[in-house]
């Protein structure tokens, strides 16, 4: 009777393990699909402003901003994918977009 209550342990743990591996895999996905698709937003000329406004829509993803000589750089990830997906938003002086690019 004992070994048939461990094989029901392992089996639940099992079950439990590949859905929460499942769900970690949708949430991933969702955090890269949106890291993406907001990159491809900031053309060149596009606000500061208009940037973090959309930025800060995410909801599994963050940014981090540096300033730099010739302006700044905003780096844009998600922690769910260890940062593996990026965009990089360079901006000018006056805060305007050079490039995007996505990584």
């Amino acid at each position: 009777m004992q070994g048939k209550h461990w094989q029901v342990i392992k089996i639940t743990a099992l079950a439990l393990l590949l859905i929460a591996l499942m769900v970690y895999g949708f949430l991933a996905n969702e955090a890269r699909k949106e890291v993406r698709f907001l990159c491809g937003n900031f053309s060149t000329g596009v606000s500061h402003t208009s940037v973090i406004r959309q930025l800060n829509t995410a909801n599994f993803a963050d940014y981090r901003e540096t300033a730099s000589e010739q302006g700044s750089r905003i780096m844009f990830s998600s922690p769910i994918n260890f940062r593996y997906f990026r965009c990089y938003i360079e901006l000018d002086q006056y805060g305007d977009v050079t490039h995007a690019d996505y990584e």
